[in-house]
């Protein structure tokens, strides 16, 4: 589950709040995981509009997108070209896009996202300490934009998918976590090295307008 809050802060500032929320596992209806085991992300980003065209902002930002829980500065810069044909969509570290747009109805992206999350093995896991895969992973991609019919859109997209992390922690049973940074060194509980990938993407969107 996640959330997206904007707040003008008069004509030319403004605030975004997100919120996520992810119970990833392996688990089913029968073997539901505890709610305890929630995994939160959370951003602010206070953010100026100098015009209808560029919004630029910093922020910071809780986050799983590099698999392990993480804080890391946020920089948004969006921009369009005086013709409306090019412009930049930028939230850093997690993503960067170069946007060209055809019409109202149809656009293309090119650039990267940072994705990723902390998924719990409930087989593995016991009484004392839970065990869970921190996937991180960095993915090169284009992605086609189309409107079908009023709020709904289709998405088309392909890329090359670049390895982050994938190796897995031990955490206290009581569902806590905790965030290595950029110094820390607590030992891990399974290092693993999988292959980067091709792959591709289709989805149906409801967009408002």
């Amino acid at each position: 589950m996640n959330t997206t809050v904007f707040k003008p802060l008069g004509e030319k500032q403004f605030l975004i709040l997100q919120g996520a929320a992810d119970l990833s596992g392996d688990y089913s209806l029968k073997k539901f995981q505890q709610l305890r085991y929630l995994r939160y992300s959370v951003a602010a980003v206070w953010g100026k509009r100098p015009h209808d065209r560029m919004q630029w902002g910093l922020g910071l930002s809780r986050t799983y997108r590099a698999g392990q829980a993480n804080i890391f500065p946020v920089v948004m810069f969006n921009w369009t070209a005086l013709n409306r044909k090019w412009g930049t969509e930028i939230l850093l570290p997690a993503r960067a896009h170069l946007r060209r747009t055809f019409s109202a109805k149809n656009l293309l992206l090119a650039g990267y996202e940072l994705e990723g999350q902390s998924y719990r093995i409930h087989e593995l896991s016991d009484a004392e300490r839970s065990l869970e895969i921190r996937r991180g992973e960095l993915r090169a991609r284009l992605e086609y934009q189309r409107q079908l019919s009023g709020f709904i859109w289709i998405a088309l997209q392909a890329g090359y998918r670049f390895n982050w992390s994938f190796n897995a922690d031990y955490l206290p049973d009581d569902g806590k976590d905790f965030s290595r940074g950029f110094s820390g060194n607590q030992p891990y509980a399974m290092l693993n090295a999988p292959g980067n990938a091709l792959y591709f993407n289709v989805s149906l969107n409801v967009v408002r307008p």
